[in-house]
């Protein structure tokens, strides 16, 4: 079993009944989401966590550890990520024609890359519970590069059954509201 450490923000009325043994975490919804509908982790990191929580008013974070191996991980180049982006590719062309609004990397939006995931998870979400996948924001340090200076990586749950060793995050930055 591989784990990794991951921290969700949200609100207090959500995560804490999922603290005290509710089966799951209310999904966002929202159309710029860039992984699509479902329960978004950062990796590793607790404070881009804390950032968000505090741009977009949120109380708590969950910090727990994530189980991957029934995650869709685009990192990796496996029999998972192969069939997604063959599926993807299919797509494509449908949701270029589509009315959803263009992705703008300016202005961190990510519709279409969400709308693209949303159709595609009817076929994956019986089997897996989610998706891995790494994240540039910004520009790259040099021209046409792919150094970003801010990345990172999210996972997006359709299922929060990987969800291991769940509590309440208490950062030297952060309190909760």
């Amino acid at each position: 079993m591989s784990l990794v450490r991951a921290y969700h923000a949200g609100y207090a009325s959500e995560i804490q009944p999922f603290l005290d043994g509710a089966a799951g975490i209310a999904e966002s919804q929202s159309p710029t989401n860039w992984l699509g509908r479902g329960v978004y982790f950062w990796e590793s990191d607790h404070r881009r966590a804390e950032k968000w929580a505090i741009r977009n008013v949120r109380e708590m974070i969950l910090e727990c550890q994530l189980e991957t191996e029934l995650l869709i991980d685009l990192l990796i180049d496996d029999q998972r990520s192969q069939a997604f982006w063959k599926l993807a590719e299919e797509h494509v062309a449908a949701l270029q024609s589509s009315s959803c609004p263009p992705n703008e990397r300016s202005k961190e939006y990510f519709g279409l890359d969400g709308e693209l995931i949303n159709r595609l998870r009817p076929g994956f979400e019986k089997q897996y519970a989610g998706i891995r996948m790494a994240f540039c924001l910004g520009e790259p340090t040099l021209p046409d590069g792919h150094l970003y200076p801010r990345q990172q990586i999210q996972i997006c749950l359709w299922n929060c059954q990987v969800i291991r060793n769940p509590r309440k995050y208490i950062g030297s930055s952060f309190r909760g509201l």
